[in-house]
């Protein structure tokens, strides 16, 4: 469970009891979103209020009972508090995820122990991760897929089959994809508005919006590259930036626009390719519908020509918006703050938009902005000067495979101080092999020059309008200072809900939300 502010510290002190330690596994939820009714929230503590109840006189499950129903205060206080409710469910969004290479792993290694998994050991397993918020069907299919089949002897595995929804009419899957100036970041959701977060093999969830090119040709489209020139790499919307920018094959225009439908058309590719591992036996054919978001900062000119590409690239691509407009869905900002002005912060790998906005007629108008590079790719960098520093390397004298190799250390580090006080890398070359520490402390004087021009650029776009809330986004706002920096400099309520997936996730509500106003 998250604290929170009216928890007190005995409080705190109980937690550590063996009891489930998130508030939505608990209630047994949804956490894809934290914006459940509060009505909602009451009726599923009662009902599990009289359950535990219930189970007082339960031999086996009264020492649990018991002690969830001493933290039903905690639970209220936390559930019915839309911030730490917001943290509670990012919690048990990262929960989840690093319980499916636990369940990964389990599977594997049932399969290299036995013939068949039988139906107690699917038993056994749904009942060891049900409480991480996987559902029955979900951890079935995981079994069925991973495990290539059951045991077909196994009258019970035949019926936990049975509920596996077989539909031969067409499926609907929509993704919602922000399309970064570096990076792009995915979510989809099913035709029961379920809601996921794409990641890779590694648990990533951002994959690069880049194109390498040669005089032959396209090299290739959004994979991680390494080792080669940066000056092969065609980020897409950062170069649909500069106007004047050409390549000694065509017009930068043209390169850029079919640059954009290449990575749009692997992006949805990954996107598909990962619902279909997941919900292997689930659906016959999918039909895909595109949510795309753009960068805030897009000229109206780089509009159309992102619209072109988008257009000309074979995607079904069902809605076109910027990004501050999804970020201020997932928020969900518009119900309940009719002409309230708000201020959106960004903060990605390439630049830092800070836009001032406020909720007119339910709809979101942009109202003044700023963008620069005080990104985090800079923040990146101080970390890398830093090992550089403690190596006695210097950059212009080392390989670019070692520099890739340290950039990917510093990125590492710069992750972990967003979570622990002090971290530790170690650094492993051919004439180098040692371990460097770093704390949050030393970090953030190290970046404290983009702090403050952050906050500067922050005051100036707020003005003298008095600003409602901060709505935090992009990945590098993880970084404790940020969000300090800004509730200090600012005075108002700082709000963060999953900032890393704020605007692919507000891309597919902002579509179920035209939908349901259209009648569709």
């Amino acid at each position: 469970m998250v604290p929170c502010d009216r928890v007190t510290e005995p409080c705190r002190k109980e937690k550590q009891v063996n009891v489930m330690q998130n508030c939505f596994f608990l209630l047994e939820l949804p956490f894809t979103s934290p914006d459940i009714d509060e009505d909602v929230i009451r009726e599923a503590i009662s009902k599990k209020q009289s359950q535990w109840s219930r189970e007082l006189n339960h031999p086996i499950k009264q020492a649990f009972a018991k002690e969830c129903l001493k933290q039903l205060p905690t639970i209220r206080a936390i559930m019915l508090n839309h911030a730490t409710r917001s943290e509670e469910a990012s919690n048990a969004i990262r929960i989840k995820a690093s319980k499916e290479t636990a369940l990964k792993t389990d599977i594997y290694r049932l399969k290299t122990e036995k013939a068949n998994i039988t139906a107690n050991d699917v038993e056994r397993l749904i009942k060891k991760y049900k409480q991480y918020g996987f559902t029955k069907e979900e951890l079935v299919l995981s079994i069925q897929s991973l495990s290539g089949s059951l045991s077909e002897n196994c009258d019970e595995c035949t019926q936990e089959k049975s509920f596996i929804p077989q539909k031969k009419h067409a499926f609907v899957l929509s993704i919602g994809i922000d399309f970064g100036a570096s990076f792009i970041k995915v979510a989809i959701a099913d035709e029961e508005g379920i809601i996921e977060v794409v990641r890779d093999e590694d648990g990533m969830i951002r994959f690069p919006a880049t194109v390498v090119y040669d005089n032959d040709g396209y090299v290739n489209v959004g994979d991680v590259i390494k080792d080669i020139d940066e000056g092969l790499l065609h980020r897409t919307c950062c170069f649909l930036r500069n106007s004047l920018w050409k390549t000694n094959l065509v017009d930068g225009y043209d390169v850029t626009k079919e640059a954009i439908g290449f990575v749009l058309k692997a992006t949805v590719g990954l996107a598909e390719d990962y619902y279909r591992e997941r919900h292997p036996c689930r659906y016959k054919q999918l039909v895909t519908e595109v949510i795309v978001c753009y960068p805030s900062w897009f000229t109206k000119s780089e509009k159309a020509i992102f619209a072109e590409a988008c257009k000309n690239s074979d995607v079904n691509v069902v809605g076109l918006l910027d990004e501050t407009t999804a970020i201020a869905t997932s928020y969900d900002v518009v119900t309940g703050n009719e002409g309230r002005h708000f201020l959106v912060f960004d903060l990605g790998f390439s630049s830092l938009f800070v836009g001032r906005i406020f909720t007119k007629d339910h709809s979101v108008v942009l109202e003044q902005y700023e963008d620069c590079d005080i990104a985090g790719k800079l923040w990146t960098e101080s970390i890398l000067r830093y090992l550089l520093e403690q190596l006695e390397l210097c950059e212009d004298n080392i390989e670019l495979a070692t520099l890739n190799y340290l950039q990917d250390k510093a990125g590492q580090v710069k992750e972990a101080l967003s979570n622990t006080h002090t971290t530790a890398v170690h650094i492993e070359l051919p004439d180098v092999n040692k371990t460097v520490t770093l704390s949050r402390e030393h970090f953030e004087t190290l970046t404290k020059p983009y702090i403050e021009k952050a906050i500067h650029i922050t005051k100036r776009v707020a003005g003298n309008t008095p600003i409602y809330q901060i709505l935090l986004a992009g990945g590098d706002v993880n970084m404790p200072r940020v969000r300090d920096a800004l509730e200090n400099a600012l005075g108002v309520e700082v709000r963060k809900i999953r900032p890393d997936s704020a605007v692919s996730i507000g891309a597919l509500l902002h579509h179920k939300k035209s939908i349901t106003e259209r009648g569709d």
